[in-house]
């Protein structure tokens, strides 16, 4: 007998064809963020390698300097107000982490930059959720920057941008005195866009409606986002939807270029355009960094937006061609990226002219983000990692200064170079010992217990003195743990304190009873101290 299949249940409609960027879901969005603060990133929920590694920082930062450069030498009208400080704006800043690699990298070259002798880069980090600003205050990573001046908090709403109220004073029109820069990594992904549909060249604007297959009574949940159901319906639109001329002109152009497809228009970029323009004393720079399309070859027979979910929160592809010739037609210009793989791109946006007239950022643009970009050095330390043999250690020092002593590598890699520490030679394991203390200088806490691996590799090079200093960081960031205490007692042995050694052998079977190897030591310590 054939099973008797069900009819589908009824969905539950909770809003019936509106305007994307008016939907309820990006509420949805925002209060997810809000409640998880930077557990968002920390637990494993949302992404943050890719655009969180001293690599990426450093090209950020070689960009942004070569705009100053260009624009200490007048460029698109600029002037440096030498004693005022320049603003570097991160937007949507979440846990911080690129926050920390872009600062030291910063404070390290600046200096070493001609033409940029006495500015004073001011970098603020931003956010919607005031618990994520409030984790960076008290991250002791920011304490030295923020002791010398050079970095500051505001919170800062991408949907409804403003001025900038900082401990140091307010960042607001007209009050600024020198050109702005601001960064977005993954920031338009997840904020309000529009959607249109191009069909035998008429435009149409692509009207969501939401559903949940079951009543939903708390729509303010941030849940029941994995829940829900989109469609869209097409809607006839006036001649000018937007009444903002640079942006009509922008779907205009597709209109006339594009045939059946939809496209993304992300309304919250363009909004944060204007505020910096409106932000900065001449010139400004704004690097993103988002997946999605930045040519119009791209956005060719594309089908509805997919939503791909991250725990409560979603994110959409971001259309930087749009931003891009936003800015155009704004009187500015655009840099893009040549790369084709749509997860991570980066734009730079300049307003005081067209990108010609910025030579030194179209250079920097080019060799940091183009020749081998953030993106290339995210695929080859992941596949990298896929390898099933033992890499060699001169091949992990070769990636670990590629990626300006990436901690997360050195963390994959740290058990191979432990496996290999007594096959070194006197010259490799100074390099080794010097990579170890480099990476922890680059180090921010995210999700991974680096410093228990830095212990490891130097226990393996009988430096157990270095090995207990690391094993003390790990306690101080993630708590006692039965291995590392064990690990301790072991270091003790070894140093010729046997005591010691027994007051961490008894601590770490006093967080699991049954561990076996704590237990045979602390009998043969104690056989040794009893002289039996």
């Amino acid at each position: 007998m054939a099973e008797e299949t069900k009819p589908p249940a009824p969905l539950h409609v909770l809003e019936q064809r509106r305007r994307l960027s008016q939907s309820m879901i990006w509420d949805l969005q925002r209060e997810f963020y809000r409640r998880r603060g930077t557990a968002a990133w920390t637990s494993g929920e949302l992404p943050w390698y890719i655009t969180g590694n001293p690599y990426i920082a450093r090209a950020y930062v070689r960009v942004v300097l070569a705009w100053l450069r260009d624009c200490a030498q007048g460029r698109g009208g600029a002037v440096l107000d030498r004693s005022r400080p320049v603003p570097i704006v991160e937007l949507a800043a979440g846990a911080g982490i690129f926050a920390f690699h872009f600062l030291r990298k910063l404070r390290e070259v600046l200096p070493l930059t001609p033409g940029l002798e006495g500015v004073r880069p001011l970098y603020v980090i931003t956010d919607v959720a005031e618990s994520n600003l409030q984790a960076c205050r008290d991250n002791p990573r920011f304490a030295p920057f923020v002791q010398e001046g050079l970095l500051d908090f505001a919170l800062f709403d991408l949907e409804k941008p403003g001025a900038l109220e900082l401990a140091s004073g307010t960042l607001a029109p007209g009050t600024v005195g020198n050109p702005v820069a601001a960064i977005a990594n993954y920031a338009f992904d997840s904020t309000t866009q529009d959607l249109f549909f191009i069909r035998a060249g008429a435009i149409y604007e692509g009207l969501v409606s939401v559903s949940s297959p079951q009543p939903e009574p708390d729509l303010g949940d941030p849940e029941l986002m994995s829940r829900l159901v989109l469609s869209y319906d097409p809607a006839t639109v006036p001649e000018n939807p937007y009444g903002d001329p640079p942006l009509d002109a922008v779907l205009r152009e597709y209109r006339q270029r594009l045939g059946d497809t939809s496209l993304l228009v992300p309304v919250a970029a363009m909004r944060c355009v204007r505020a910096l323009i409106a932000l900065s004393q001449g010139p400004a720079l704004l690097v993103v960094g988002d997946k999605g399309t930045s040519r119009i070859e791209e956005i060719v027979q594309r089908t509805v937006p997919q939503r791909p979910q991250h725990g409560g929160a979603f994110s959409m592809d971001v259309n930087l061609h749009a931003i891009g010739r936003y800015v155009e037609n704004l009187g500015g210009g655009a840099l893009h990226t040549q790369q084709l793989d749509r997860h991570f791109k980066v734009a730079a946006l300049l307003t005081g002219g067209p990108a010609d007239s910025f030579p030194e950022t179209r250079l920097a643009f080019r060799d940091a983000m183009d020749a081998f970009s953030p993106f290339d050095y995210h695929r080859l330390s992941m596949y990298s990692r896929k390898q099933e043999y033992e890499m060699p250690p001169d091949f992990v020092m070769a990636l670990l200064k590629l990626g300006d002593w990436d901690p997360y590598v050195l963390a994959y890699y740290a058990r191979s170079l432990a496996r290999q520490a007594d096959k070194m030679s006197d010259v490799m394991k100074l390099e080794v010992k010097r990579a170890l203390e480099r990476t922890w200088e680059s180090f921010f806490p995210m999700s991974q217990d680096v410093a228990f691996e830095i212990a490891n590799v130097f226990s393996s090079l009988n430096l157990r003195k270095d090995a207990l200093r690391f094993y003390g960081e790990s306690l101080k960031l993630n708590g006692p743990h039965h291995i590392t205490l064990h690990n301790m007692g072991l270091c003790m042995y070894l140093l010729g304190q046997p005591e010691e050694a027994l007051k961490f052998m008894d601590q770490s079977l006093e967080m699991k009873p049954d561990y076996g190897h704590a237990r045979d030591w602390r009998n043969r310590i104690q056989a040794e101290l009893s002289g039996s």
